[in-house]
């Protein structure tokens, strides 16, 4: 499993995105419109950086940062060796307009491009 790691900055903190799994495929039969395919992307978690640049690792789980200190990708935190944690931040993946309608005061994270 090939992962992807992205840098940015949101609301004023310095995050890091972390893409792992393989896309998503269903194929059925619905009675209403016939054949059905359907594609999803992969899980996406978001982790404060804590200042760090991270590049993949030699597994899927751990991610190194530029000082080469390995640091593993959990649900709730990036972890090193040494006990340091990076918090996972609260997110959803949502088509931004339907969310934006419903939350107006909501902050909506985007890539653009």
């Amino acid at each position: 499993v090939e992962e992807k790691i992205s840098h940015d900055t949101f609301a004023g903190q310095d995050i890091v995105l972390i893409t792992s799994g393989d896309i998503v495929e269903a194929n059925g039969l619905s009675r209403r419109i016939g054949e059905v395919n359907y594609t999803t992307g992969a899980q996406v978690r978001a982790y404060a950086s804590g200042g760090h640049t991270f590049t993949q690792g030699d597994s899927p789980q751990d991610i190194i940062d530029e000082n080469g200190t390995v640091w593993m990708v959990t649900e709730d935190a990036l972890v090193n060796l040494d006990g340091e944690e990076l918090e996972r931040l609260g997110g959803h993946l949502a088509y931004w307009f339907g969310w934006f309608a419903f939350f107006p005061n909501t902050a909506v994270y985007g890539v653009s491009g």
